[in-house]
């Protein structure tokens, strides 16, 4: 039942995501309480992905022909969903590279038609199963709130700054929720990281970007 109410409200906030930007405050304000980034760095975070999507949207030969997420994490810019052909894909690795802030960019867009309401809704859905999932790990200094999950074509994305040990218990977690094809790591590990409190629900910074199946 906890588990069904949990996942219920994972899916609620997820759906979220498409609500208007004036909520954007306070999505924000909840983001950086659970968050490892700086105040300032969720700000640029949110700025670059903003500013990212609006160029694409703003190039009539890129939007009328692709539907393309933007997500970023620490200055890491991923680019997920459907380009007609390959000089569009690039247009928009191009456009995010040159933005401002932008430290690297994971181009993850496939050639091939729009993906359809009812697939994107399927993996709206995945996503939640992921996050709620997550909750199951238990490890001291854990909050689940602190993975980015993105999921594109079945394709599950993890993005967030962990340890090492957090990541691997995080990825563990992610390819056993059903549905998932396979798992891409872009976390940032520190393992300095304080962790002064254990999960209440169960160095130096590198980006670990792995698949696994």
């Amino acid at each position: 039942m906890k588990k069904t109410l949990l996942f219920s409200l994972v899916c609620l906030i997820a759906l979220q995501g498409c609500a208007p930007l004036i909520i954007g405050g306070a999505a924000t304000g909840a983001v950086v309480a659970n968050d490892r980034r700086t105040t300032g760095r969720v700000v640029d975070d949110r700025t670059l992905q903003l500013s990212i999507a609006s160029k694409i949207a703003n190039i009539k030969r890129i939007a009328d022909y692709s539907h393309i997420n933007v997500t970023t994490y620490d200055g890491v810019v991923l680019l997920t969903g459907e380009a007609a052909n390959q000089t569009i894909r690039q247009d928009a690795e191009t456009i995010a590279a040159r933005t401002e802030g932008t430290k690297r960019v994971v181009n993850d867009i496939i050639i091939g038609p729009r993906s359809s309401l009812a697939n994107r809704a399927y993996d709206t859905k995945q996503t939640a199963k992921v996050k709620t999932a997550l909750f199951d790990v238990n490890i001291a200094g854990f909050n689940p709130n602190r993975v980015k999950v993105v999921t594109e074509h079945g394709v599950t994305y993890l993005m967030g700054l962990l340890t090492q040990n957090e990541a691997n218990a995080a990825i563990n977690v992610a390819r056993r929720v059903s549905g998932v094809a396979r798992v891409v790591s872009l976390f940032e590990i520190n393992n300095r990281i304080n962790q002064p409190q254990p999960n209440p629900f169960a160095g130096e910074h590198t980006y670990n970007q792995e698949l696994h199946r």
